[in-house]
C-alpha cells in the first residue's frame, strides 16, 4: 500500500479498515520520520475486532515513510523488462537495496529484514478431462498430444 501526502492511496492491506486508520495517522504526522518501523494491529482482542481482524488474528506492518524513488524505479524497469528481482530492506538503518531473486524465493519478513520478490506473474495452466475424456491420447486414439492453436499466455 502506497500513501502520498497528498492523500492519494494505492493498494490495500486489508479489507479496509486498517487503511483508514493508516491515513489517519499519517495525516496526523505519525510517520514523518525518515527511518522505518513496525505497526503491529490486532495484539488485543478489541483492537482485532475493530479492525475486522478474523479470529483475532494480527497483522505487522513495515512503515517505510521515505523510500529511495531511484530503486523503486529500478524495480520497475526490470519487471517491465521481465526480469524477477528482490528489494530488501534493513528496518533499523532504513539501508535498501535491489538485486536478482530466484523463481523459488518469497516475501521473507524476519522482524529486522523485510525482502519482497517483483517479478513476472508466475502462472498456472490447467488441463482438465472428464467422464466423457479418456485422459491418455493413446485411449482417444490419437498419436501424439493434442495441442491448442495460437499463444497462451
Amino acid at each position: 500500500m502506497a500513501l502520498r501526502d497528498d492523500g492519494v492511496v494505492a493498494g490495500s492491506v486489508s479489507g479496509g479498515c486498517i487503511e483508514d486508520d493508516l491515513i489517519s495517522r499519517m495525516r496526523a504526522g505519525e510517520f514523518a520520520g525518515d527511518r522505518p518501523s513496525t505497526l503491529v494491529y490486532g495484539v488485543r482482542r478489541a483492537q482485532a475486532a475493530r479492525f475486522g481482524l478474523p479470529c483475532g488474528g494480527t497483522l505487522e506492518l513495515v512503515i517505510e515513510p521515505r523510500p529511495d524513488l531511484s530503486l523503486l524505479a529500478q524495480i520497475e524497469q526490470s519487471v517491465a523488462a521481465g526480469r524477477l528481482v528482490a528489494r530488501t530492506l534493513e528496518v533499523a538503518s532504513g539501508r535498501c537495496s535491489v538485486d536478482e531473486a530466484t523463481p523459488d524465493e518469497d516475501t521473507r519478513w524476519d522482524g529486522k529484514l523485510l525482502r519482497t520478490v517483483h517479478g513476472p506473474a508466475r502462472r498456472l495452466l490447467i488441463i482438465g478431462a472428464d467422464a466423457f475424456m479418456p485422459l491418455h491420447p493413446r485411449e482417444r486414439g490419437e498419436h501424439s498430444a493434442h495441442r491448442p492453436q495460437g499463444e497462451l499466455t
